[in-house]
């Protein structure tokens, strides 16, 4: 769905091609950390692209999406699709690279294996530590052809993330229509850069738009890699960057009101603009602040305790193979792991076990299980913490927003979840849990969102292991 239009002028300012070049990157990185844009987005297939997934890993409070690529335009610097060649042989040449330019891609590829690609971009790039906020695209390819943006549209949405949209009427997340992302033309000279930003800010619509910048600076490795040309070369990137970072533009974004912003910022908005007791078909909403409880939602019968232990369970028991347990206080949200458990009650001072499920309360008490206390209730029932009347060391959560009906009460989670931790305290979870919805959640939030969403109250994030994080209370 398109986002809603506010009487607010709020903007993206997204750097495009990042992951392409060391200088696009150093630009890039830069700008992000110093606020001159919001957001980037990464190019999975390049040859930088590792460097670019690494800061972003240490960076988890910035906004980086997938700059999905299908063409591969400089003559004499090229790149290859990340799926395997022989499953992809329509997007490339005789040469194995992705083909030059739209019209030749569009002319010889099958959707199917574009499709194909763009997975492989969306799941490498998590491999190496993104957590993307949105998926955009090189060059335009998936906007002209509505075949090919059904694909990124609906893509999207299996991993819930932000794009742009032709229409905003085929999407289940959130999008800004194609009619609002604005960029300077490539072929602007020189002399004409400033004033056609301001045309652009000027003329800027209410509610959320994109700018669409591109980083990098003005020297040998950018004028080879660009074949010394002008529009997107070496100069012209060089001069997008000095103009962005100028008072000029600075003072016509304050005097034309117009309020930086994020991805991030439009899923949480979009998430926020929903009607909690219509976002969870499955068991509804999980009340007001005012103490309704969610009664109805605790001791259902999921037989959760047929299935086998999921991958995210054993990454997060594997994680904290290395992690002194001993005298621990942990908070165990799903008691359905029993190895997990038995660990956690061999070592632990205290140890809670929160579940839905009277299965699984069956089976964790059935173990018997010394030290280890299983408590029905809903994680979402308001006054958590009053209710444990503990401070943990640990709190291992796989599915934090899972069962989540809309983003104040996931805001009021990971608040009670601060306020049980100690000092030095963590959560562990999984980014494939954190991306894991039940059938009929309509709410849902990705993970990279979450974990900027917990960046923001303060708490540091850690990256584990490829798929698991720490997400901890500083000492105080």
């Amino acid at each position: 769905m398109d986002t809603p239009v506010s009487a607010e002028k709020r903007l993206i300012i997204n750097a495009d091609d990042l992951g392409m070049c060391h200088s696009i990157n150093d630009a890039t990185f830069a700008a992000m950390v110093d606020g001159i844009v919001t957001s980037a987005s990464a190019m999975v297939p390049c040859p930088s692209f590792p460097e670019a997934a690494n800061f972003a890993a240490q960076h988890p409070e910035i906004d980086i999406g997938i700059h999905l690529t299908l063409t591969s335009e400089w003559p004499s610097y090229r790149w290859a699709p990340v799926a395997p060649t022989n499953s992809v042989r329509s997007l490339v040449g005789v040469d194995g690279y992705f083909l030059p330019d739209t019209p030749s891609l569009l002319r010889q590829s099958r959707p199917e294996e574009i499709e194909l690609e763009i997975r492989a971009q969306i799941e490498y790039g998590l491999e190496c530590g993104l957590t993307p906020s949105h998926l955009d695209c090189h060059m335009d390819v998936l906007f002209t052809d509505p075949v090919l943006h059904s694909v990124l549209v609906r893509v999207a949405g299996e991993y819930s993330l932000s794009t742009i949209s032709l229409s905003g009427r085929d999407s289940t997340v959130p999008t800004i229509p194609k009619s609002r992302v604005f960029q300077v033309g490539a072929r602007t000279l020189k002399q004409d850069w400033n004033t056609a930003y301001e045309r652009i800010l000027e003329n800027l619509p209410d509610g959320i738009s994109i700018l669409v910048v591109h980083l990098g600076s003005d020297n040998s490795e950018l004028a080879e890699v660009t074949a010394g040309v002008w529009p997107w070369g070496a100069a012209w990137r060089a001069l997008d960057t000095d103009v962005l970072r100028s008072e000029r533009f600075t003072t016509r974004l304050t005097t034309r009101s117009i309020l930086p912003s994020s991805w991030s910022d439009l899923t949480m908005n979009d998430a926020a603009s929903k009607c909690c007791s219509s976002n969870f078909n499955f068991q509804g909403c999980h009340g007001a602040d005012n103490g309704i409880d969610c009664a109805a939602r605790e001791g259902l019968d999921y037989d959760w305790t047929a299935m086998p232990t999921t991958i995210d369970q054993s990454a997060v028991e594997n994680a904290l193979e290395n992690i002194d347990l001993q005298g621990k206080n942990i908070l165990h949200v799903g008691a359905g792991n029993s190895s997990l458990a038995a660990r956690f009650s061999r070592a632990g001072n205290r140890v809670d076990a929160l579940t839905l499920s009277l299965n699984e309360y069956t089976l964790a008490k059935s173990l018997g299980l010394p030290n280890y206390t299983v408590h029905v209730r809903d994680k979402y029932r308001p006054r958590l913490a009053a209710y444990l009347a503990c401070r943990y060391d640990i709190i291992a959560d796989n599915n934090i927003a899972s069962f989540a009906c809309c983003l104040h009460h996931l805001d009021l989670l990971l608040r009670e979840y601060i306020s049980l931790l100690n000092p030095g305290g963590f959560i562990v979870t999984d980014r494939r849990g954190m991306d894991w919805w039940p059938s009929g959640q309509l709410f849902r939030i990705g993970s990279g969102v979450l974990l900027r969403m917990f960046s923001r109250l303060g708490l540091q994030i850690e990256r584990h292991t490829p798929t698991v994080y720490f997400i901890g209370r500083p000492d105080d």
